[in-house]
Formats: C-alpha cells, structure tokens, sequence
C-alpha cells in the first residue's frame, strides 16, 4: 500500500489560468502542486501534466514549476484516459497514479475512478486539488476515499516516497514544505 519512487508516477490535472479565479484556495493549490512537482523531477519520476482544450482554458499556471523532463498532454474528456495518454500511462509501467490538480470534483474525480477500474493504486493529493467549492471538493474526495482510493496531503506522499531521513534527498525535499 506504500507508494516508492520505483512504482509510481504524478499526474498533474488541469491546473489552468482560466480556472484561476474560480477556483477556491487555488494559491495553496498551485503551491502544493509545485512542491509534488519537483518531487518528481528530484527522484526522477515520471510526471503527467494535463491541460483541458487550452485553446480555450489557457494554460498551465505559470507560477507551478514544472520540470522540462515532464510529458504534456491536452485533453477535452474530463478523465485523463484518452487513448495517447492512457498509453503513455501504461508504458510508465508503474502501480500507482499519484493525482492532483482541478476540478476535484470533475476531472480528479472521474481520473481516479477510472483509473482504479484500469486496475492501478490510485493516492490523491487532498491539500493539492482545488474545486470551485469546498463542499464539492470535500464530497468528491468522500466519495473517493469510499471507492478506495489514499487521499493523502502534499507532507505525507512526500515523507512516503523518501521512506527515511537517510535517503539523499531528504534535506532538500524536506525544506520545500518549512
């Protein structure tokens, strides 16, 4: 039940300029999803990043660091689990899906309940995903949790992929949360 750098990947949802202003608590969003994201980059995982028909939406916040090494993929199912990327998903080869982003209640929601049914491990970052309200933010990761799904925070997958203060990148990761 434990998520390792070796058996899991990110996926970051749609975090997207036009959500911004309707998007409640989004600085602590885009935070945390910055923090997840040079996680990824520090114990070389792989990270997803996903844009909603940017077209029109816009894209990806500026200000959430994301790494060069990251795929980008735009979609217009609210499920991350269109065919390219579901594909790339499957040639990551790893158990768990590691997801965080907006809307909670849409896109985290349906990415998650789908890819449980694809038969991965799916954590989601509750202090990393964002909906225009918190009472559909806090019943889609109700909801979630019931369909088992780990809802963790942004502190806990990060000290759960560093298993202990020995590992050489505990001093910098842990300093991106003080």
């Amino acid at each position: 039940m434990k998520i390792a750098p070796d058996n899991t990947l990110f996926v970051m949802i749609d975090i997207q300029e036009r959500f911004r202003p309707a998007i409640d608590a989004i600085d602590t969003v885009a935070r945390n999803a910055g923090i997840l994201n040079r996680v990824a980059e520090r114990l070389e995982m792989p990270l997803l990043v996903t844009e909603q028909y940017p077209e029109g939406l816009g894209r990806t916040c500026d200000e959430i660091f994301v790494p060069a090494a990251a795929t980008r993929f735009e979609k217009k199912r609210f499920s991350i689990f269109e065919p390219p990327i579901h594909d790339w998903l499957v040639r990551q080869e790893r158990d768990w899906l590691v997801l965080y982003g907006i809307e909670t209640h849409v896109c985290v929601l349906q990415s998650a309940l789908e890819a449980i049914q694809r038969g991965w491990r799916v954590q989601v970052v509750a202090d990393a995903v964002g909906s225009r309200t918190t009472a559909n933010r806090d019943r889609a990761l109700d909801r979630l949790a019931h369909a088992g799904v780990v809802v963790s925070t942004t502190e806990m997958a990060l000290f759960e992929l560093l298993d202990n203060a020995d590992h050489p990148a505990f001093r910098a990761l842990s300093k991106l949360i003080k």
